[in-house]
């Protein structure tokens, strides 16, 4: 969210309105992941030709094959702990944007989405919630900037 809307700034990422009643924000698939969107793809690294030399489409892309990755290894696994097994690895997202962001791969804004996504992580709805979100982003990153994709 952007200053001066409620949260205070990007990195307040809210999945639920009613997390009991599984009502998810109506916000989050599209206001919140556009702002998003359009928050990564300014904060990215430029050359002397203004184009992003970090945050590209295929690093962003591999987050987010990982997410789906452990959506298909979950679908395939319904018993009743294969959630809990799965989350260390689900939490463990936050070290591979570390290790990304260290070899300047993508920027601080894509580090901060995913660790504010990745904390509220706890259930298999939360996952949920987290994987739809970043299908919203992504489409809203090529969507917002289609030259650099």
């Amino acid at each position: 969210m952007r200053t001066g809307d409620k949260g205070g700034e990007y990195g307040k990422i809210e999945f639920w309105e009613d997390k009991q009643k599984g009502i998810l924000k109506a916000t989050l698939m599209d206001k919140q992941a556009e702002e998003w969107a359009d928050a990564v793809f300014k904060d990215a690294k430029r050359d002397k030709r203004n184009e992003p030399q970090n945050n590209k489409p295929t690093q962003l892309r591999r987050f987010y094959d990982e997410v789906l990755r452990f959506d298909s290894l979950l679908k395939g696994n319904e018993a009743d702990n294969a959630f809990e097994k799965h989350l260390p690895y689900i939490k463990m997202l936050n070290a591979k944007v570390a290790y990304a962001k260290g070899r300047e791969h993508v920027s601080e804004k894509f580090v901060e989405m995913i660790k504010g996504c990745v904390s509220h992580v706890e259930t298999r709805d939360d996952f949920d919630a987290f994987k739809s979100f970043f299908e919203a982003f992504i489409g809203y990153y090529r969507f917002l900037h289609p030259k650099n994709n």
